[in-house]
C-alpha cells in the first residue's frame, strides 16, 4: 500500500505539480540521507512526517516541487538501509525509524483507522494549537463519508467536493487537502471531529474552548454518546436485538434529562420504547418505526449542536410548562381521548373551540409512569379536567372562568375559576369550525406532526363526513378502520389500533356504527406510524331527537356485551360489516409517497440487518429513485440519495438517519 499516491500530493499542492515533479525525478539527481533527500542542492527535511509536514528552504509557500519529487523519488526509488532511515523492505519507499530517540516513528500499512479513532481528542487539539481548535469548536459537526483504506483514511465532509485525508502515523499536522492555507488546519481537525460524530465516538474539546454552540460541555458530551448508542443499535442489526438492547439508549436518556436537554430526553425515551418492543418481538412494533425514531432523535441531536441562541430554548425543551393567567373563554368541546404511551405515561387530551380566537385547542392532564397518581384513571365519573368529568365537559359549549395557558396557547387542565354551561350545540357553528375536504387535513396534519420540537401526542382535527363506511379489521396493521367520504367522495381512511388502552374505544364505535347512528362530526387525531400519517377517531358527534349529542368514545357507556377478547370484536365486526375482516385498500399513494417508501424500504433492511453496504440490488433501486426524484423535482430527495449513492463502503450511520428523517419528513407534508 502506498501512503503518497499522486491522488493524495494533489490534494496536497496541485495536479500540475506532480506532473513537473515526475519530470524532475526523471531529470535530477536524488540523495537520501536519514529523513532527508537532496535535489540539486536543495535539501527537503521532515519527509517522514508527510508532504504537509515537510520542509523545504526554497522560496515557494505551501507543498513545494522540491517536496512532491522528493515524496514520489522516495516512493518509487527508495534505497539505503536501516541506518539512512529509508526502507527497501515492501512499503513503497516509505520513511520508517532508524534505532535511537527522536527519530520518526514507523508508518503503520493498515490500522489507520483504528489508529485515529484511538486518538485522544484532547491531544489532537493540543497539537492544533489553540486558535484552531477554538475556531473549530465554533464550526458545527457535518456528516461525512470515511473510506478506510489501509494506511490512509480519507474523509469527505458533506459539502466537499474533494477528501481530507489522514495518513497512518503521521498525525494530524500530516493529514493532506487542497484546503485553502487559512482554513487547512481547522478543517483538518472538524474532518476528524465529523469522523469521530459519524462512528459514535465520543469527542470533547478542551475546557477553555466549549462546545460549538450555547451548550454546556456536558450537555455537548450527551449529544455524542447519543449518536453513538444509536450508531450502536444501526450496526447491532435491529433484527438481532437482544432483550437488553435498549438499556443504553435509555441510559443516555437519563442522562440528558439531568444534562437539561429535556426535550431530547423524551424523544430518547420514546424511542427506547420501540426498540424493546421490536427486541421483544411484539406484535405492534416493526424495524421500520424503531429506524423512524432512531432518526428523530439523530435529527434532534444535529439541531442542538447547530441551534444558535434563538432556536436553542426550544430544542432543549422544559421539565415544566409555563402557564399564564387569561380572561374568562367561551368554549365548545369537541371530544377528548385517553392515551397511554409505550413508557407508561397517562394521560387525557380533550379538544376546544374558542369562540372568540376561532381557533381549536387542546387541554392535557398526564401523569408520568410509574403509577404516580392512581387515582388519575380513565372513567366517566373520573374528574380529570378542570374539576369535571369529560362526559359533562361534552354535554355542551360553557364559560370557563379564570383559564390559564401556555405561550402556544394550550390550555391547563386546572383553573380557580369554574364552568357555566352555555346551552345545546349549535350545528351551524360546528359546521363552520369542521373540515369538509380531507386535502386541507392532510395538508395541516403533515406541516404540524414532523418538526423537531412538535409534540407526539396528537392534534386534532374536525371533520364533517358526507357519509360513513362499516368497520373492517385491518389484519396486517391489526387496526380497526372506519372510511369517512368527504364532500368530493374522497376516502379518508380513519383506524384505531387494537389494544388494551384502545378496546373501549374501539367497542364504543362498533356500537355506534352498529345502531346506524345520523354521524355529523368526527373529530380524529393525527399521528406519525412508520412513516404515515394515521387519523384516529375519538369522539362523534350524531344527531337525534333532541339535536346534536357529543360522544367522546373513550368514555362512552360500557357495553351490554363483553368484548374484551379480539375474537369477539372480530365477529361483531364481520356482523356489522357483512364480509370477513381482512386488509383495507386505500387510495394509492401518490408518486412523492410512493418513492419515499421504496427508498425507506431498502435502509430498514440495511438497518434490521445491520449491513451497511450497498449491494448491487439496494444501489440500483437508489439509482432508479434517485433519478425519478430528480424527475419530480424533489431536490432535497435527489440531494440525500446522492450522499447514499456517493459513500465508500459501509453507509455511515449520519447519512443513514439524515436519509431516514429526510424521507420521513417527505411523506409527512405529503400526507
Amino acid at each position: 500500500m502506498n501512503t503518497c499516491p499522486d491522488e493524495i500530493l494533489a490534494l496536497a499542492s496541485s495536479p500540475g505539480l506532480v506532473r513537473q515533479a515526475h519530470r524532475m525525478v526523471a531529470r535530477e539527481t536524488f540523495v537520501a540521507a536519514g529523513d532527508a533527500v537532496t535535489i540539486g542542492g536543495v535539501t527537503v527535511e521532515r519527509l517522514a512526517q508527510g508532504p504537509a509536514a515537510a520542509r523545504c528552504p526554497c522560496p515557494a509557500t505551501g507543498v513545494c516541487l522540491h517536496i512532491v519529487a522528493a515524496l514520489i523519488w522516495l516512493r518509487e526509488n527508495g534505497s539505503g538501509s536501516a541506518g539512512t532511515g529509508v526502507d527497501v523492505s515492501g512499503n513503497g519507499g516509505l520513511p520508517v525509524a532508524a534505532s535511537g530517540p527522536g527519530t520518526p516513528t514507523a508508518v503503520s500499512l493498515s490500522l489507520a483507522m483504528d489508529e485515529l479513532l484511538a486518538s485522544d481528542p484532547l491531544e489532537l487539539c493540543r497539537a492544533a494549537g489553540v486558535a484552531v481548535t477554538r475556531r473549530a469548536a465554533t464550526t458545527p459537526v457535518r456528516s461525512c463519508s470515511v473510506q478506510p483504506d489501509g494506511d490512509r483514511v480519507l474523509i469527505r465532509p458533506a459539502g466537499r467536493a474533494t477528501a481530507i485525508v489522514y495518513l497512518a502515523g503521521l498525525g494530524l499536522a500530516g493529514m493532506v487537502s487542497d484546503a485553502p492555507a487559512g482554513t487547512r488546519a481547522v478543517d483538518h481537525l472538524c474532518a476528524v471531529r465529523d469522523l469521530f460524530a459519524a462512528e459514535g465516538r465520543p469527542w470533547t474539546w478542551p475546557s477553555d474552548t466549549g462546545p460549538a454552540t450555547g451548550l454546556t460541555t456536558e450537555q455537548h458530551q450527551t449529544l455524542v454518546l447519543t449518536r453513538s448508542a444509536v450508531t450502536t443499535l444501526l450496526s447491532s442489526g435491529l433484527a438481532h436485538l437482544s432483550s437488553d438492547a435498549a438499556d443504553p439508549l435509555a441510559t443516555v436518556g437519563l442522562r440528558a434529562r439531568a444534562a437539561g436537554l429535556i426535550l431530547l430526553s423524551r424523544r430518547i425515551s420514546e424511542s427506547a420504547a420501540v426498540i424493546g418492543a421490536v427486541a421483544a418481538h411484539r406484535d405492534d412494533a416493526s424495524e421500520r418505526a424503531a429506524v423512524i425514531a432512531l432518526a428523530q432523535v439523530w435529527a434532534l441531536a444535529e439541531a442542538l449542536e447547530r441551534a444558535g441562541p434563538e432556536q436553542l430554548p426550544k430544542l432543549l425543551g422544559a421539565v415544566r410548562r409555563t402557564f399564564r393567567a387569561v380572561g374568562s373563554l367561551d368554549l365548545v368541546p369537541l371530544g377528548a381521548l385517553w392515551w397511554q404511551t409505550p413508557q407508561g405515561a397517562r394521560g387525557v387530551t380533550a379538544a376546544v373551540w374558542q369562540r372568540e380566537a376561532g381557533e381549536i385547542t387542546t387541554v392535557t392532564a398526564a401523569r408520568a409512569a410509574g403509577g404516580a397518581d392512581p387515582a388519575f384513571r380513565r372513567g366517566r365519573s373520573t374528574a380529570l379536567l378542570w374539576g369535571a368529568t369529560v362526559p359533562d365537559l361534552c354535554a355542551g359549549p360553557f364559560r370557563l372562568d379564570a383559564p390559564r395557558a401556555t405561550a402556544d396557547e394550550e390550555l391547563s387542565p386546572t383553573t380557580t375559576g369554574g364552568i357555566q354551561p352555555l346551552g345545546p350545540f349549535d350545528e351551524a357553528e360546528l359546521t363552520r369550525v369542521a373540515v369538509r375536504r380531507w386535502p386541507e387535513t392532510v395538508a395541516t396534519a403533515g406541516l404540524f406532526q414532523h418538526g423537531l420540537t412538535g409534540p407526539t401526542s396528537r392534534r386534532p382535527h374536525l371533520l364533517a363526513p358526507s357519509a360513513t363506511g362499516d368497520l373492517v379489521i385491518d389484519e396486517i396493521t391489526q387496526e380497526l378502520c372506519w372510511p369517512l367520504e368527504d364532500a368530493d367522495g374522497m376516502l379518508l381512511i380513519t383506524r384505531i389500533p387494537v389494544g388494551p388502552v384502545t378496546e373501549e374505544r374501539a367497542a364504543a364505535l362498533a356500537r355506534l356504527v352498529e345502531s346506524r347512528a345520523d354521524v355529523q362530526f368526527v373529530l380524529v387525531h393525527t399521528r406519525r406510524s412508520e412513516g404515515r400519517t394515521v387519523y384516529e377517531p375519538s369522539s362523534v358527534f350524531t344527531r337525534g331527537r333532541q339535536g346534536l349529542r357529543l360522544t367522546a368514545l373513550d368514555f362512552a357507556a360500557p357495553a351490554a356485551v363483553d368484548l374484551s377478547r379480539l375474537e369477539a370484536l372480530r365477529a361483531r365486526f364481520r356482523r356489522s360489516a357483512g364480509r370477513s375482516a381482512g386488509h383495507f385498500d386505500e387510495p394509492s399513494a401518490d408518486p412523492a409517497t410512493a418513492l419515499c417508501s421504496a427508498v425507506l424500504d431498502v435502509i430498514e433492511e440495511m438497518a434490521a440487518t445491520g449491513s451497511h453496504v450497498l449491494t448491487d440490488r439496494r444501489r440500483q433501486l437508489l439509482t432508479d429513485r434517485r433519478r425519478q426524484a430528480g424527475d419530480q423535482a424533489m431536490s432535497t430527495v435527489e440531494r440525500v440519495l446522492g450522499s447514499l449513492l456517493d459513500a465508500p463502503g459501509a453507509v455511515p450511520s449520519s447519512l443513514l438517519m439524515r436519509a431516514v428523517f429526510v424521507l420521513d419528513r417527505c411523506q409527512a407534508l405529503a400526507g
